[in-house]
């Protein structure tokens, strides 16, 4: 068990990011066309990250599109690294996020979006 993470985004998107496409039409593949055709709308993901603006976040907006960031995460970095950041709060994310992966939290939703626009229906 992971227990209770640090930030609203990782445990409110992480439980969709995890939801299998054999059982129905969501999945990583769903969010990733989704945030394709919502790019318009877009939360920046250190927004997301960041307890005090999570409430007053569009809700659906916020899940779905922390849902496919986690998404992408666990599929192009795998899971050792999420759960490194998995405990993370969200003063000092950007920061812990750039220790584990090498690369700004921008540099991530860059490549997160260019991948949703090549992938993504």
């Amino acid at each position: 068990s992971l227990g209770r993470a640090a930030t609203y985004m990782l445990s409110e998107g992480l439980a969709s990011a995890l939801i299998s496409e054999r059982h129905g039409s969501y999945g990583a593949r769903f969010y990733y066309t989704w945030t394709k055709s919502h790019k318009p709308q877009l939360i920046a993901v250190e927004r997301m990250a960041d307890d005090e603006q999570w409430p007053g976040l569009q809700q659906n907006l916020a899940y779905s599109f922390s849902a496919s960031f986690l998404a992408w995460l666990l599929e192009t970095e795998g899971p050792v690294k999420l759960r490194q950041l998995y405990y993370a709060p969200s003063r000092g994310f950007s920061e812990r996020f750039a220790q584990i992966y090498g690369r700004s939290l921008a540099d991530a939703q860059s490549a997160w979006l260019a991948f949703c626009d090549a992938s993504g229906g």
